[in-house]
């Protein structure tokens, strides 16, 4: 059981400031809920309240193998990582939970006149159970590392990042509109990097004996091409 992942998070971090781009499983709105409950204005203060409930669980964060309880401003937080962490393994244990990954930096394949750095740090987080083995974390690891490796090629190949990131980053403003617990939900309508985590996240939880050989065979087979 401890071999398959609570969730896996994208987040992004450039000139512009750091989002939570894409969680999955992500929990959906049920239909008698006020959809006005969590919505948020985007330029408003923050209020007391919203600090205390936007703090890191203080037990338990595990419920029916999925991770639960982190906001979406918390795991941008602890995961958009300053340029000295990236490019080498992160990892962080909170209560009952371990993250992990390999922060990524690549470089800008597009022009945008806001952004004049053109450098985006990447970062594909895996949730795992606090007790997981340490040859189950340093394959997780190692997956995440090659999943960045794939995104730094392809955003200098074609500008993919840059493109996926805007379109997310353009539902997740629109989402204050529609109500917040649609945004994940269309944003695996419309990207197909969202696609590709759940896909992952689902094949990682049926064959996850695979694990160590995922991220080769998700790269061959995607781009037919070897990276390493």
């Amino acid at each position: 059981m401890e071999v398959s992942p609570l969730s896996v998070i994208l987040v992004k971090s450039d000139s512009k400031g750091d989002r939570l781009l894409f969680r999955y499983p992500f929990q959906t709105q049920k239909n008698n809920e006020p959809s006005n409950k969590s919505r948020k204005n985007p330029y408003t203060l923050p209020t007391v309240e919203d600090t205390l409930q936007s703090t890191v669980p203080t037990n338990t964060a595990i419920n029916k193998e999925t991770l639960m309880g982190y906001t979406d401003e918390v795991l941008s937080s602890l995961f958009a990582v300053k340029m000295e962490l990236c490019n080498r393994k992160f990892e962080l244990k909170v209560n009952d939970v371990r993250f992990v990954s390999h922060p990524t930096l690549l470089y800008r394949n597009t022009k945008d006149d806001e952004d004049v750095s053109g450098i985006m740090l990447v970062n594909m987080v895996f949730a795992l159970h606090a007790l997981a083995s340490h040859s189950v974390v340093k394959c997780y690891h190692d997956l995440s590392k090659r999943m960045g490796i794939v995104l730094r090629y392809e955003e200098r190949r074609c500008g993919y990042v840059s493109e996926q990131t805007q379109l997310m980053t353009s539902v997740h403003d629109d989402g204050y509109t529609n109500g917040p617990s649609s945004v994940f939900q269309i944003i695996l309508e419309k990207c197909s990097v969202a696609n590709d985590i759940k896909k992952m996240y689902d094949d990682l939880c049926t064959t996850g004996k695979s694990l160590p050989i995922y991220g080769v065979l998700i790269m061959y087979h995607k781009y037919n091409r070897r990276f390493f």
